[in-house]
């Protein structure tokens, strides 16, 4: 009788171990799946210059990158570089009912001593706002950041390499909100 209680107790052992097995090697697949299901590339041709479009399905936006630039698709925020430097675009959710009350928060939070440039801007039918700001921790020359408001989060493209300023403003008026 032992022998019989000890067989099936290995038995319900294995099960359980193979059991587990499949069950995290589903969850790695699906994983792997959905990473690379947020992250589309498309390349479009743009007279003679080739330029990319990049579509964050996570972050919920497209937008067009020059050839020059790499882009690497973090989940929580895009990073776009070369070697003069890096674009950041970010997402952040807000409760704020306008940009203005957003920015006034912001320039708080992030102790903004000094803002110039300033551009209101809209940007696939979204309230926008580009400026240079200056805060601790800044470059000399100050943060391009280009701000577009949608209700309930606020995008930020902002560079501190003052070389890759042109390509920001080409980069933000490519932008065009993905909610679907």
């Amino acid at each position: 009788m032992k022998r019989k209680i000890k067989k099936s107790n290995s038995f319900t052992f294995l099960l359980i171990v193979f059991g587990g097995l499949l069950a995290i090697l589903l969850v790695a697949f699906y994983y792997n799946k959905t990473l690379n299901n947020s992250y589309n590339q498309s390349q479009t041709n743009n007279n003679s210059n080739e330029t990319k479009a990049y579509e964050s399905k996570t972050l919920k936006f497209t937008i067009v990158v020059p050839p020059e630039l790499s882009v690497k698709d973090e989940e929580i925020r895009f990073l776009i570089s070369n070697s003069e430097g890096i674009i950041i675009v970010s997402r952040n959710g807000t409760q704020f009912d306008s940009l203005d009350n957003y920015l006034e928060d912001f320039n708080i939070k992030h102790k903004v001593q000094e803002s110039s440039n300033e551009e209101n801007l809209i940007i696939d039918n979204y309230t926008s706002l580009s400026k240079v700001i200056k805060y601790p921790g800044s470059t000399l020359n100050g943060d391009k950041i280009y701000f577009i408001y949608i209700p309930n989060a606020v995008y930020h493209i902002s560079t501190s390499s003052e070389e890759l300023f042109d390509e920001l403003d080409e980069i933000a008026q490519s932008f065009k909100y993905t909610p679907n």
